[in-house]
């Protein structure tokens, strides 16, 4: 799993930050969808340079029992598939904070039961 972004926000309000990967270099926002009628729908709305790039969910970690988002991101620069990503933590684990407001983005090719994910952010 490579980290594909750092980002800064809540998950009430959103995150702002970069998208970096060795061919991109973007800005990104992850803004709450704020007309979500049903559980299906995202809770984010993931955009770049005013394209829509993906969509977020909140998910509740098994072990802590704190909630993060998880992303879904298509774009060409990806391929033909969806890059599931997690957001996590920069600050040992902490959620963010004024002062502590860093998250990263944490890219892996599926979300397996059991698999080891990062704390949440």
């Amino acid at each position: 799993m490579a980290s594909i972004g750092i980002v800064s926000g809540s998950i009430e309000k959103g995150f702002v930050g970069q998208l970096i990967t060795l061919s991109i270099k973007a800005p990104i926002e992850i803004r709450p969808n704020r007309g979500k009628a049903s559980d299906v729908q995202p809770d984010y709305r993931v955009w770049s340079d005013g394209v829509e790039i993906g969509a977020g969910w909140i998910r509740v970690a098994e072990q802590s029992g704190r909630p993060y988002v998880s992303l879904s991101l298509a774009t060409p620069e990806f391929g033909p598939r969806d890059r599931i990503a997690t957001m996590f933590s920069r600050s040992s684990g902490h959620p963010p904070t004024e002062r502590r407001p860093s998250c990263g983005i944490l890219a892996h090719r599926n979300n397996l039961p059991g698999a080891r994910v990062p704390p949440p952010c």
